[in-house]
């Protein structure tokens, strides 16, 4: 069963199964992602400068924290190109990556 909670506190403290990150497609990554990155050693913008992300639509990757937060693993999914963003997409893109999240627990 996938639960979703809303929570007011550091990200990195955030005691959970997965943090899930939407991202637009070839935009720089946020502070928050920048910052959990920074707490990951990098692993976050090696994913981009090796290609193996982008924020494509549908794109999704998963990372294991190894215990550096409290969330046991990160979900980046796409969004796909900016100008193309709507309700509809971040609506599938929420789905999907629950769906992902379902099947890689």
């Amino acid at each position: 069963m996938v639960k979703i909670n809303l929570v007011t506190s550091k990200i990195e403290n955030i005691k959970t199964d997965a943090l899930v990150f939407f991202v637009l497609e070839k935009e720089k990554i946020s502070k928050e992602i920048s910052h959990i990155d920074n707490k990951l050693n990098g692993a976050i913008s090696k994913l981009y400068k090796k290609g193996y992300f982008n924020g494509e639509e549908k794109e999704i990757h998963l990372l294991d924290t190894y215990e550096k937060i409290k969330a046991d693993k990160i979900i980046l999914a796409g969004l796909g190109k900016k100008e193309k963003f709507s309700r509809e997409l971040l609506r599938r893109a929420v789905f999907n990556s629950l769906n992902y999240a379902k099947n890689h627990s």
